[in-house]
C-alpha cells in the first residue's frame, strides 16, 4: 500500500504535498509527485522555490513531515494546502508572490 506525505507547519496551519513515500536506489527516504517516469522532485523548479519560501516564510517554527499514516494526519483539513486546490487554499504561484500575508483572515492554524 502506497505512503502519502505533507511537509506541515502547525504554528501557521500550512501544508505542503511531497508525494508519494519512496526509497530511491541506495535506499534513503524520497517523496515523488507524479508517476515514476516523472522528474523527481529535487528537480521540480516550482515545488523547490515554494519549498525554500515555505522555510523562510516558517523561520523559527517547527515543521514536520506527515504521512498518511500519521495521527496528524486528521488535521490536515484545517490547515492551508500551499499547491492545493480548495477555496481556502494557495496557489503556488499566489504564496510565491504574496507569501504568508495571503493566509491573514484565513482559518489558520488547527483549533484557531
Amino acid at each position: 500500500m502506497s505512503r502519502y506525505a505533507w511537509l506541515v507547519c502547525p504554528e501557521r496551519g500550512l501544508s505542503l504535498w511531497l508525494g508519494k513515500v519512496g526509497t530511491d536506489e541506495s535506499g534513503r527516504r524520497r517523496y515523488h509527485i507524479g508517476d515514476a517516469d516523472e522528474l523527481p522532485n529535487a528537480n521540480r523548479d516550482l515545488l523547490n522555490r515554494v519549498l525554500w519560501k515555505l522555510l523562510a516564510e516558517c523561520e523559527g517554527s517547527i515543521l514536520k513531515v506527515v504521512t498518511d499514516r500519521d495521527p496528524e494526519y486528521e488535521q490536515l483539513d484545517r490547515y492551508v494546502a500551499i499547491g492545493g486546490d480548495r477555496i481556502c487554499d494557495l496557489s503556488f504561484e499566489a504564496f510565491l508572490r504574496h507569501g504568508l500575508e495571503v493566509t491573514q483572515g484565513s482559518t489558520g492554524a488547527p483549533g484557531t
